[in-house]
């Protein structure tokens, strides 16, 4: 029998969630309505192929129209915001491989960041640097990482993390906001996800994944797949397949750009460098930055 709970997302302290598979969720207030589902359940699956032993089967070629339904106990939660939501929003984090004493001792951390009136007063594990129509950018404390899901080409950083230990200090003593001048990311010339992570001095590690495979729906892909032919799985596969797309990025700083498919573009604003990220099928493109100025170059 379908068990279902609508759990009001409204209280002061937010709440968390453990799934059988030791994922930890830790949900704020002001989220809406939580629904959860635990119930044995037939949901479909569609493959364009099937897969045994990591190999592809060629007595299976083609499936692109395949079906399957996959049944079983299933843990389904969602966020309802009701019909048509005006200025609606949403905020989670996700733990992998944890448990119930860490989840809510993660909780209670979380917790500790807002007031009344929303505004933080101590050292969070993350911090929600933009949240809108444009972007979601969060900064995660422990790995001074930056996270950038940049849904809109015309974004520009409204809130954003400088890397320095000066700041980190800052942040420590006062829990002040990072400033938006010092975010490293200025523009992108597609939609995609960034993050950055510093990487010793005057070095940044980036990746860039634009998640437009450039298909076009209405023509399946020419995958030219032979019966002795491994399933598509590494870049030198789909290039042959899917369109690389090229995806421009903006940082702040000069910067020696390494890696494969990636390439530092002439030109640009004054103090800032232009990279070229060539994408194929969604797949992250990885690159090391190197601060000129400290690398005598």
């Amino acid at each position: 029998m379908e068990i279902t709970e609508a759990t009001n997302g409204k209280g002061k302290d937010g709440l968390w969630l453990l799934d059988s598979c030791d994922t930890g969720y830790w949900i704020p207030a002001d989220n809406g309505v939580l629904r959860i589902v635990r119930a044995k359940r037939s949901l479909p699956y569609y493959s364009h192929w099937r897969i045994d032993d990591a190999k592809l089967d060629p007595s299976l070629l083609p499936l692109n129209d395949e079906k399957k339904e996959n049944e079983g106990d299933m843990e389904l939660a969602w966020l309802d915001h009701g019909t048509a939501p005006a200025s609606a929003s949403y905020e989670y984090a996700v733990l992998i491989d944890t448990n119930s004493e860490k989840i809510a001792k993660f909780a209670e951390e979380m917790k500790r960041r807002r007031t009344a009136d929303e505004s933080a007063i101590d050292n969070p594990p993350y911090r929600i640097l933009q949240k809108d129509t444009k972007a979601h950018i969060v900064w995660h404390r422990s790995s001074d990482s930056t996270g950038y899901g940049i849904f809109d080409e015309e974004w520009s950083p409204v809130v954003s993390h400088q890397s320095s230990a000066d700041q980190i200090q800052e942040l420590k003593t006062n829990d002040q906001r990072p400033k938006t001048e010092n975010c490293v990311l200025l523009s992108v010339s597609h939609p995609c996800i960034v993050m950055t992570r510093p990487a010793g001095e005057g070095r940044m590690r980036v990746s860039l994944a634009n998640p437009d495979w450039g298909i076009d729906p209405n023509v399946p892909p020419d995958t030219g797949l032979r019966p002795d032919m491994p399933f598509l799985h590494n870049r030198l596969d789909l290039v042959k397949v899917y369109p690389e797309i090229r995806t421009h990025a903006v940082f702040r700083g000069n910067w020696d750009v390494r890696g494969e498919d990636v390439s530092r573009l002439d030109g640009g604003p004054a103090g800032t460098t232009s990279v070229e990220f060539r994408c194929v099928a969604g797949l992250p493109v990885q690159a090391e930055f190197m601060d000129i100025s400290l690398n005598g170059k």
